[in-house]
């Protein structure tokens, strides 16, 4: 799939400029510069997503945009808590990296692609990748799992979530394949589901629409939302479905910093107690954030609201278990136009977070004169009396 010449050329430009190279790359007989360059593109893509396949010079990548979609090495490696042992369909399998990582803890793994051309793609990759255990199909993933006889122990399934104009769409029956309308095949050819649905997606919404749901992860990483997973387990018997709030970090060897679980009747019946900035200072995670636990956070971890809308909270005593930044508050300051002209001569830089605040970040720059960066952070803010204020305070403690 690879010559000899072109895998060479993409070994020793691996760090050069995509378009120079375009422009100045000699051509020569068995090299194919315009695939070479666009691999090299795409691997320098992925080099913080998918470190180890960005160096395995014998893999080959379809499109960049196939490189843009993928799952992250961390995301994907996190599926497999969802299945161990077992058989394995993955309906929509695009550039592979999900089937790859969850069919290293399978028996069986079946990948399908409704393109030829990308499961030939996938049938060299996973070859070089060493993965015996896979059987690569490509054609309608309903129309095969219909007819599909053999035992199957997790179905996975990334919709696209594009419509027929091309427009991003975010509902699960908005997507393709509409995960909605085929949960009853889903449900009888496999014990597990799981589905991959778009960071922006309504997650109480999404509940409703798959009531069959045990399981909801919002992932992030590096504090980014970058996945929110619906898992259906038929073999278990529940009420509610519990919405797990995670954070992976790449720095850290367990790579979990945090898991965060709560359900939305928990949240419903949590109470949450007001107070203004004591001397700590909590802005959780953004998957707590999407999850929407926001009295449930306040409620487990004995902490006070700044404001009912503000998702900012506050304590006297530390509490380092915390799903998100900590800080430890400085100053407090009351938003006037006084402050407005002198607050630059006492933070000259700074990095700024609004909640719940009438001015955006950009706003509020340009009326106090505040350069970003630094070791100072401020937090625009509204208190449960609706009085605004500006927090001043230093990090403590990185997103857990």
């Amino acid at each position: 799939m690879l010559s000899i010449k072109t895998r060479q050329f993409i070994e020793r430009h691996i760090d050069g400029n995509p378009a120079l190279l375009r422009l100045s790359a000699k051509p020569e007989e068995g090299l194919d510069i315009a695939f070479a360059v666009e691999q090299i593109a795409i691997r320098q893509q992925l080099r913080d997503k998918l470190p180890d396949w960005a160096v395995n010079f014998g893999l080959v990548f379809p499109s960049r945009i196939s490189g843009e979609q993928s799952s992250s090495e961390l995301t994907a490696r996190y599926k497999q808590r969802f299945f161990s042992g077992g058989n394995l369909m993955d309906l929509t399998g695009g550039l592979g990296v999900d089937f790859f990582y969850m069919s290293q803890v399978a028996e069986t793994a079946v990948y399908i692609d409704k393109k030829e051309e990308n499961s030939n793609v996938i049938r060299h990759n996973l070859a070089t990748l060493g993965r015996k255990n896979a059987e690569v199909e490509s054609g309608d993933s309903i129309a095969l799992l219909s007819a599909w006889s053999r035992p199957l122990d997790l179905i996975y399934v990334d919709p696209s979530r594009r419509d027929g104009n091309n427009k991003r769409t975010y509902g699960l029956s908005d997507c393709e394949p509409d995960v909605v309308a085929h949960k009853s095949l889903f449900f009888e050819k496999a014990k597990r589901v799981l589905i991959k649905a778009s960071p922006m997606v309504d997650v109480k919404q999404m509940l409703v629409s798959y009531p069959e749901a045990t399981e909801a992860h919002i992932v992030s990483v590096r504090n980014e939302c970058k996945e929110v997973l619906l898992f259906a387990d038929t073999g278990q018997q529940i009420r509610e479905a519990t919405i797990f709030c995670v954070n992976l970090s790449p720095e850290k060897e367990e790579a979990f910093s945090f898991s965060f679980s709560f359900s939305f009747s928990e949240e419903e019946a949590a109470t949450a107690f007001y107070a203004a900035p004591q001397a700590y200072l909590y802005e959780p995670s953004a998957s707590v954030l999407k999850g929407g636990a926001f009295k449930s956070v306040s409620q487990r971890y004995g902490l006070k609201k700044l404001g009912r809308h503000s998702h900012l909270y506050t304590s006297a005593e530390l509490c380092e278990a915390f799903p998100g930044r900590i800080f430890e508050k400085e100053e407090v300051f009351p938003f006037n136009n006084r402050l407005k002209k002198e607050l630059s001569t006492i933070v000259p830089k700074a990095n700024i977070s609004v909640r719940n605040f009438p001015l955006s970040v950009a706003e509020i720059r340009k009326q106090t004169k505040i350069k970003e960066g630094g070791d100072v952070y401020l937090f625009a803010t509204s208190l449960e009396s609706g009085e605004k204020i500006v927090i001043k305070a230093k990090k403590i403690d990185s997103c857990r």
